[in-house]
């Protein structure tokens, strides 16, 4: 790769034939792969994937791989360079039921809507009516001082007879 490797990362004659026993393609590619004496780093370097998803793609555990399509990208250029036909690697690694479930659309509920008068608009109401009722009761205390100055004064003979 860069020359602090003992071998060579050249890539193989395109489209080698390897046997295609039951084993999955994923075991293939780690197959090839481990016949060409290649690290799993080096080749992830090298084709600037993250080695975590070329073990993915060997191991067929499609959960840790990213999109459909990134994963679809992955695995052809991961086929190239081992030398085989990655459109023949690709149509298999899907026939093998190896693609992503779809996955449900999810329909999230949406909060109903808060149909309480605002906390603002109650504030209001109850300060106009304190307002509206202390008006009231001043105007109604006024009128009875006004009502009590008009009634005469109690005449002195009278006073006796009051009520202490």
């Amino acid at each position: 790769m860069n020359g602090d490797h003992d071998f060579d990362l050249t890539i193989p004659a395109p489209h080698a034939t390897v046997s295609r026993g039951p084993a999955s393609v994923g075991a293939e590619l780690r197959a090839v792969r481990e016949r060409l004496g290649w690290k799993l780093p080096d080749i992830a370097a090298r084709l600037k994937i993250r080695r975590v998803f070329l073990e993915a793609i060997e191991a067929g555990n499609l959960a840790a791989l990213p999109a459909p399509t990134y994963a679809a990208g992955f695995i052809r250029s991961y086929a190239e360079a081992m030398g085989l036909d990655p459109e023949e690697i690709l149509r298999r690694f899907r026939a093998e039921g190896m693609t992503r479930p779809r996955q449900p659309d999810l329909a999230f509920p949406q909060p109903v809507p808060d149909r309480a008068v605002p906390p603002g608009a109650v504030l209001f109401v109850v300060a106009v009516i304190g307002i509206a009722g202390y008006f009231l009761w001043y105007r109604h205390s006024e009128h009875e001082l006004k009502m009590a100055r008009m009634v005469p004064a109690v005449p002195a003979k009278l006073a006796p007879l009051a009520v202490p």
